[in-house]
């Protein structure tokens, strides 16, 4: 620890010496600066003049006591504003910060939004981030995705049938008996329909980022029951029902979820209806989905259409579901990894069982910068149209799924949200169509300033989701995820703390105060603007009876940076912070102070260790 000490030289002489324990690397993530110690030795009233004019007191030509000056931004940036956000009318994005599943944008006030989903939005061309399109174009023999790592084509389920590719390798399924027709493009533009492809039948399938989501729907008691869908030459299914099937062809392998089968009130009745995805042997060529035609023949007509689901996707998401029975362990099903779902499905052959989910994100980008905003924004795309609570938790906090001891609650005072399983926010899910957008900017600001956002474990950085959960109401609902960050990089201190009699700075240690008034400079051309363009740096020296700072006699303040009146004490411009005459008599000949640099850029303080 340095040390300064104060000895009588008269007023004439200027300048400051200070001891600096040392020079680190400037790292926008760990950003460090100067700490030293000063002793003030002999009587205070031997440097202090008659009256506290600062025209009485020899300072660099930029200094003056009192006066307030803001510290001048870059060329042509626009003023700071607190509190940015992402406005999709002036936002702009950074491409060369695109990964698979998030966009960075930067916004006017020189903050930046990071929008991360649980699907893919980019896939890389030659080294490159593109856009993902999953819009359908049609084509000579169908339609196919517009852009992707990978595409599927929508032929004639007859002939050419649904065809998936990746890379060089290919596979897909034609459908015995099916109509030779070409399907048409929903609304969405991102689905197709066939038609009464087989009598009583229309099958639906859905493109997003990551998998084509595939509805069979049958529309009344005399519908077929039974399909058969027929790999293209070279394909075999693999795997069982319990730990889910695998096309192979070549080196692609896509994964077929188990079946979901619902009637027309979205109630789950696999059960009930004896659904059934089998392959006809290990490595076999085709693959049957079916029920029961009999409990088909016997449904009341209120309960149809039947909806069957054997979605498949060439690449896995990240999230994770349980269907959980309470009082028990919680049943892992992995296969819809790009939604959450919450809430009672009231499944027919077991109402008490619940939806929960986990996911996480990617947010490494975020580690030790200042978030100003965090929201999710939650998007229904199956469940009544019944408006029901969904509640959100810091996933690690409360065991994962809220029903075991904590895994990893963080010291105390280390965080203000009290005991385990605290609830971060909650929100109202409706409609299939509509977004509810939740603020979890209070726990992701703690994943970014504790570095839980880097963690590798994503256990550490993941929500935990539950709904309304009442036995034998059918409260279920099903969503994409996607989160927005809104945040800037904190202030770099000075690495270096300078004076008129030591302009390179690092004086040695145990060096004399010499003079009144006393002044810290740093430099002004590099050391006043933040990582961000329009930031604006406010930099002040700290003085403390102790080592770690928690009796802070005085300050000096280089800028203003959120108070609205005159400073209490004096302060300087161009780079010096200044100690007036007011500060001075503070300080106690023989005591030994410490100061230290700190710096803010509106948002939040660093300060050097």
């Amino acid at each position: 620890m340095g040390h300064l000490h104060r000895g009588i030289r008269g007023v004439g002489a200027a300048g400051l010496l200070v001891a600096l324990c040392g020079v680190v690397s400037a790292l926008e993530t760990s950003p460090s600066a100067a700490l030293g110690a000063a002793v003030l030795s002999d009587a205070v009233s031997g440097d202090r003049p008659a009256n506290d004019s600062a025209g009485e007191f020899t300072v660099p030509a930029s200094v003056a006591a009192g006066v307030r000056v803001e510290p001048t931004p870059g060329a042509g940036a626009p003023p700071a504003v607190s509190g940015g956000r992402f406005d999709a009318a002036t936002s702009v994005e950074v491409v060369g910060e695109r990964g698979e599943r998030h966009t960075v944008f930067r916004n006017s006030d020189g903050s930046k939004t990071l929008v991360t989903s649980l699907v893919p939005v980019n896939y890389q061309v030659d080294g490159r981030w593109e856009r993902i399109d999953s819009r359908l174009v049609a084509d000579a023999t169908g339609f196919h995705n517009a852009a992707n790592s990978w595409s599927v084509h929508f032929g004639s389920l007859a002939s050419d049938g649904v065809r998936l590719t990746v890379g060089r390798d290919s596979t897909g399924f034609t459908l015995s008996d099916a109509a030779d027709s070409l399907p048409t493009v929903g609304a969405d533009g991102v689905s197709v329909q066939y038609s009464n492809v087989l009598p009583g039948v229309d099958i639906v399938y859905r493109v997003s980022g990551d998998s084509v989501e595939e509805f069979i729907s049958l529309s009344g008691p005399d519908a077929v029951s039974s399909f058969r869908f027929k790999l293209l030459a070279g394909s075999g299914v693999f795997g069982d029902a319990a730990s889910g099937f695998r096309v192979r062809k070549g080196g692609l392998s896509v994964r077929v979820s188990g079946l979901e089968t619902t009637d027309r009130r979205g109630a789950f009745v696999d059960d009930e209806a004896s659904s059934r995805l089998v392959p006809d042997s290990e490595g076999g060529g085709v693959l049957t989905v079916s029920v029961d035609s009999r409990w088909l023949r016997g449904l009341a007509a209120d309960r149809f259409p039947v909806v069957i689901d054997p979605s498949f996707a060439p690449q896995a998401g990240t999230a994770l579901e349980w269907l959980q029975y309470p009082g028990q362990a919680t049943v892992p099903a992995t296969s819809d990894s790009s939604h959450i779902r919450v809430g009672n499905p009231n499944i027919t052959s077991n109402p008490t069982k619940k939806w929960r989910s986990v996911a996480s994100f990617d947010l490494s980008s975020v580690v030790s910068r200042n978030v100003s905003k965090a929201e999710l924004a939650i998007t229904v795309t199956d469940g009544p149209s019944g408006n029901r609570a969904v509640h959100v938790y810091w996933a690690n906090e409360v065991g994962w799924h809220n029903g075991v001891p904590s895994r990893s609650v963080p010291a105390p005072g280390e965080w203000p949200w009290g005991l385990a399983s605290t609830e971060f926010a909650t929100g109202t899910l409706s409609s299939i169509g509509t977004t509810e957008t939740v603020d979890v900017t209070s726990l992701v600001k703690f994943w970014a300033e504790s570095s839980i956002a880097g963690a590798p474990s994503s256990a550490d950085r993941s929500f935990f989701f539950k709904g309304y959960e009442p036995d034998g109401v059918y409260t279920y609902k099903r969503a994409t995820l996607s989160l927005s960050v809104t945040y800037n990089s904190p202030p770099t201190p000075a690495l270096k703390i300078s004076s008129a009699a030591a302009p390179n700075g690092n004086p040695a240690d145990g060096s004399r105060w010499l003079s009144n008034p006393q002044y810290l400079l740093v430099d002004p051309a590099t050391q006043l603007m933040g990582p961000e363009v329009t930031d604006e740096i406010a930099y002040r020296a700290e003085i403390a009876t102790d080592s770690d700072f928690s009796q802070i006699v005085t300050t000096g303040d280089l800028s203003p940076w959120s108070d609205t009146s005159p400073p209490k004490y004096g302060t300087a411009i161009a780079g010096a912070v200044y100690l007036s005459p007011e500060q001075i008599r503070i300080l106690e000949p023989g005591q030994t102070y410490f100061w230290r640099l700190a710096a803010t850029d509106g948002s939040n303080w660093v300060r050097s260790t």
